[in-house]
């Protein structure tokens, strides 16, 4: 087995007079990694966009190194990468903007669109978004979109399908007293999960249950639960992990009650789709991403404020998107960052992007 000396098989390159070595390690870690894929293009879109996703963190933790100090070397290798410099800087200020450039630097190959199209051509829609800046997209599913037709505007304009939303959980809920809307529910997921990995991505989005007056809360939280634990199997078995959202449903209305819930499923299946403005109406985004921490494994953005409520731009509400930004390097978040908003022109959609940049500090 290959140590982390240096080899006679390692990438060597340099980028903005930075050093930057990739040992075969890195290769084997990211195919074992995205093994799920079992058809080699996906594999090979898995493994570039890691290594893409990687060293770009390692050049932020490494740029920032060269500024105050000597960045000698950065090393792709096994599952993540490592930035070397020497010596330390001598301000505490210096140490730490070294150590948040890295996640810093991350979220600017996160940027994606949730998009909402379930029929039609697809591929204007992607390449429209690709020219406005976005790297990634998700999508609805189930949906009467031609699979072939979506691999082939995937692949034409490199825009990654990162994951699918549910299009079946508002009408046949996981809570639902009645068994056949259940099991409606749960058939809707397992397509869910196949398209997901058809496409490459890595979550389904799962709305987990709505109260009502026919449905109370304990038993939303019981037979939510339930089912979903019905899914873990299925969702391991394709690969893709299921991501609970918080939405306007009267149902884990705090970050302790949600961190709770996905903790009681003790499964790495199962995580949280965190959406920053479906909480501002009850609470404070920044906290309920801290309390949630390691297990966001995805993030929704859209601006909220009264009146108006999500009819807002991003920046023009009155969510404190710099305090949304620290908790997100503070708790290591390195994800995808989805724009909910609607569906514009080119133009809309680069207002959209610089937006994005502008609030998470990428500009």
């Amino acid at each position: 087995m290959f140590g982390i000396s240096p080899t006679a098989y390692d990438l060597r390159f340099q980028m903005f007079g930075i050093p930057i070595r990739v040992h075969p390690m890195f290769w084997l870690a990211m195919a074992i990694l995205g093994s799920s894929h079992n058809k080699l293009p996906s594999l090979l879109l898995f493994v570039a966009c890691a290594f893409v996703s990687i060293l770009v963190h390692e050049l932020g933790h490494g740029l920032l190194a060269k500024r105050y100090s000597n960045c000698r070397e950065i090393l792709l290798y096994s599952f993540g990468g490592l930035c070397f410099y020497s010596p330390e800087p001598r301000r505490e200020s210096e140490q730490l903007g070294i150590v948040v450039a890295g996640p810093g630097a991350g979220f600017l190959l996160c940027l994606a669109f949730m998009l909402g199209t379930s029929k039609g051509p697809i591929l204007p829609n992607f390449q429209l978004l690709r020219d406005a800046g976005f790297e990634g997209v998700e999508l609805i599913s189930p949906n009467q979109l031609s699979m072939d037709e979506v691999l082939a505007a995937r692949d034409k304009t490199g825009l990654i399908i990162h994951g699918v939303s549910g299009s079946r959980h508002w009408k046949d809920t996981l809570s639902d007293p009645n068994p056949e809307v259940v099991a409606h529910g749960l058939e809707a997921i397992r397509k869910e999960f196949l398209d997901c990995k058809a496409y490459g991505g890595t979550t389904v989005l799962v709305v987990p249950a709505v109260v009502n007056k026919q449905v109370s809360y304990r038993d939303a939280y019981k037979r939510s639960q339930e089912n979903i634990r019905k899914l873990i199997p299925d969702a391991e078995k394709a690969g893709i992990k299921i991501a609970i959202e918080e939405v306007w449903n009267k149902f884990l209305l705090s970050p302790v009650e949600f961190a709770r819930y996905i903790d009681e499923f003790e499964s790495p299946w199962v995580g949280a789709y965190f959406d920053v403005g479906n909480v501002v109406e009850f609470g404070y985004p920044e906290e309920w991403i801290r309390e949630l921490g390691k297990r966001i494994l995805k993030i929704h953005i859209k601006e909220y404020a009264k009146p108006k409520r999500f009819d807002y731009k991003l920046g023009e509400g009155e969510i404190d998107w710099s305090a949304v930004h620290k908790s997100l390097v503070d708790v290591g978040y390195e994800g995808w960052i989805t724009a909910e908003v609607g569906l514009g022109t080119l133009d809309e959609m680069k207002d959209v992007v610089k937006r994005m940049k502008k609030l998470l500090q990428l500009a």
